[in-house]
C-alpha cells in the first residue's frame, strides 16, 4: 500500500532481527487504521476499526511489529490510547470511554478464543459480546453501562476499538469450533497468514524517523469536527475511484451467489461470505 503502511513497513523490515513481510504488512495496517479512527469512513459509511489476526510461529517476529507500533505512538504523543490485554468487558468499556479511539495489541490470540469458545464463562461470553458490540457501534454511540449512583451511564460517539493481534495458526485453529465460526466474531477479523521461512539478520534500535512519526503527528493533530471532534466527530468521506466501485460491486456479488448456494445447516458458511464484502 503505497505512502505511510509502505513506510511503516520498509522500516520495520530493514530493523527487525527476523524481518517478516506479512507481519510488518499487518503491524502498518493496525497503525493507519487506528490513526484515521473516528477521521474518516467511506460512501457507505464504513469504519476504519479494523480486527485484524496474523498468524506465524513461535520465533517468526510477531513481537517486532508491535513494539514498533508502540514506539511511534509514543513519540505521536498517543501513549495512552495503547492496550495490551484484554481483563474484562467492563474493563474494555471503561477504555473506551477514556479514549474513543484505541488500539489493542495482543499476543497468544488463539488463548483468548479458546477461553471464548467455551460455553458457561460469564467473564469471556461478555467480553466476546463487548467485542461485537463495539465493532458494530462505529458509525453510532455506545450506551455505557450504568454503575451504582450513576443517573446515566452516558454515551460515546463513533467508539472505534481496533486490535491487532497474533497467535501460533495450530494453537489458533485448534481453538475454533463451530460456535466461534458463527458468533461473528472471526467474520469481522482480518486473518493473515504470516507463515514464511525464517531468515534472521542484524537488527536495529527502534528509532522511526520523522517521516514516519510526523504523519502520525498529523493524524493526530486533524481534527474533524472543529473544537468537538473528540466528543462528535465529523468524519472525512473517503470516496472509491469508478474502477474500485466496480470491483466493490463484483465481489459483493460473488459473496451473495456463495451465500445462497450454502446448505440451510452450513452456517459457517453464510457467516464467512456475509461479511467478505465489507472486510
Amino acid at each position: 500500500v503505497p505512502g505511510f503502511v509502505s513506510k511503516v513497513m520498509d522500516y520495520c523490515l530493514q530493523t527487525a532481527p527476523y524481518p517478516n513481510r506479512a507481519l510488518a504488512f499487518a503491524g502498518a495496517l493496525a497503525l493507519q487504521a487506528f490513526l484515521c479512527s473516528r477521521k474518516v469512513r467511506t460512501e457507505g459509511d464504513l469504519r476504519p476499526n479494523m480486527y485484524l489476526l496474523a498468524l506465524a510461529p513461535s520465533g517468526a517476529g510477531k513481537d517486532w511489529p508491535r513494539k514498533l507500533n508502540k514506539e511511534i505512538l509514543f513519540r505521536a504523543g498517543y501513549a495512552d490510547a495503547i492496550g495490551d490485554r484484554f481483563a474484562s468487558a467492563e474493563g474494555i468499556e471503561d477504555e473506551i470511554f477514556r479514549n474513543p479511539a484505541i488500539l489493542f495489541q495482543t499476543d497468544e490470540f488463539d488463548g483468548l478464543i479458546q477461553a471464548m469458545s467455551k460455553t458457561g464463562e460469564p467473564l469471556f461470553e461478555n467480553m466476546m459480546g463487548m467485542l461485537l458490540t463495539l465493532y458494530g457501534s462505529a458509525n453510532t454511540f455506545h450506551y455505557r453501562r450504568k454503575k451504582a449512583g450513576d443517573a446515566s451511564g452516558g454515551a460515546v460517539c463513533n467508539p472505534h476499538l481496533n486490535l491487532f493481534g497474533t497467535a501460533i495458526p495450530i494453537h489458533f485453529y485448534n481453538a475454533l469450533n463451530e460456535r466461534m465460526l458463527t458468533n461473528g466474531l472471526l467474520s469481522r477479523m482480518l486473518i493473515i497468514d504470516a507463515v514464511t521461512k525464517r531468515a534472521g539478520q542484524r537488527s536495529g534500535i527502534i528509532d522511526p524517523p520523522e517521516n514516519i512519526v510526523g504523519i502520525a503527528k498529523w493524524w493526530r493533530e486533524t481534527a474533524c469536527g472543529g473544537d468537538l471532534a473528540m466528543v462528535n466527530p465529523e468524519p472525512m468521506t473517503v470516496p472509491a475511484t469508478p474502477e474500485a466501485a466496480a470491483i466493490f460491486d463484483g465481489l459483493r456479488d460473488e459473496c451473495d451467489t456463495e451465500y445462497n448456494a450454502a446448505a440451510a445447516d452450513d452456517e459457517v458458511r453464510r457467516t464467512v461470505y456475509s461479511r467478505i464484502c465489507e472486510m
